[in-house]
């Protein structure tokens, strides 16, 4: 089948779109207007909304309109030397990362710093506000076994005095 060249303005496929939103084109037509709409690149409310109620995509660019762009040199010089910018890269971290820990043989000193209402807390108030925070945790998972505990008794009553039929 030859495809033939769409010669519709802007106004005569709104027309369409619109008798097709009004239930009056035959199935042939139906499907006469949805390759129109694969095909062109009008747009227009009416057309989008059309086309979105037949589920149409557009292609972006024809296959037609896409030109090749020349073949630059740097092109395929780039693989290899991103590949050995990375190895290098990769090798610099590695000896970076295991320099530090066969020099001596003690390690860095491990260095922790606690925030509350935006001050920076000494070690002993971090230790008195790390406790009170685990003690609140606490409460509140004995509330919420409490509560599980006393649900669970309340279903088993319910279910206990329910008369067998």
């Amino acid at each position: 089948m030859k495809e033939q060249d769409i010669n519709l303005t802007l106004h005569e496929l709104e027309q369409l779109c619109r008798l097709y939103m009004d239930c009056r084109l035959s199935l042939l037509e139906e499907k006469e207007l949805e390759y129109v709409l694969r095909h062109t690149a009008l747009t227009s409310p009416e057309i989008d909304e059309v086309r979105a109620l037949m589920d149409v995509t557009v292609p972006a660019v024809s296959a037609v309109n896409i030109r090749k762009q020349p073949k630059r040199i740097w092109l395929w010089l780039w693989r290899p030397i991103s590949g050995v910018a990375a190895s290098v890269a990769l090798i610099a971290g590695l000896i970076s990362t295991f320099s530090g820990s066969f020099d001596s043989g003690t390690s860095p000193e491990l260095y922790i710093a606690a925030y509350s209402c935006g001050h920076q807390l000494n070690e002993a108030e971090a230790i008195v506000s790390t406790e009170r925070a685990m003690a609140k945790a606490d409460a509140l998972l004995n509330y919420a076994a409490l509560a599980e505990r006393n649900s669970l008794m309340k279903a088993e009553n319910m279910i206990s005095m329910t008369p067998d039929n």
